[in-house]
């Protein structure tokens, strides 16, 4: 995790570190939020949202970043939402 931050940080235009650092926190996400740990996993959420919509951005005609976003929003808003059971 810290080296694809670190290259993130230091190359922050590249396609391919940014999408493996997207998916590091997806699977981080997945990770806390099996051991319930759901503070973090929705903290490693937002990292993701945030990176798969700046990808998004810069690349609207691609449909894996179109297709990401949605999925991590749509956890992200399962995650948020208040449990009433």
């Amino acid at each position: 995790m810290k080296l694809s931050q670190a290259l993130y940080a230091a190359y922050p235009s590249n396609v391919s570190f940014k999408h493996g650092l997207a998916v590091s926190y997806s699977n981080l996400f997945h990770i806390h939020s099996k051991l319930n740990h759901s503070d973090q996993a929705i903290e490693h959420l937002k990292h993701c949202q945030k990176i798969w919509s700046e990808l998004n951005t810069d690349f609207p005609k691609h449909v894996e970043f179109k297709t990401n976003l949605v999925t991590i929003e749509n956890l992200l808003n399962a995650q948020e939402k208040p449990n009433h059971n």
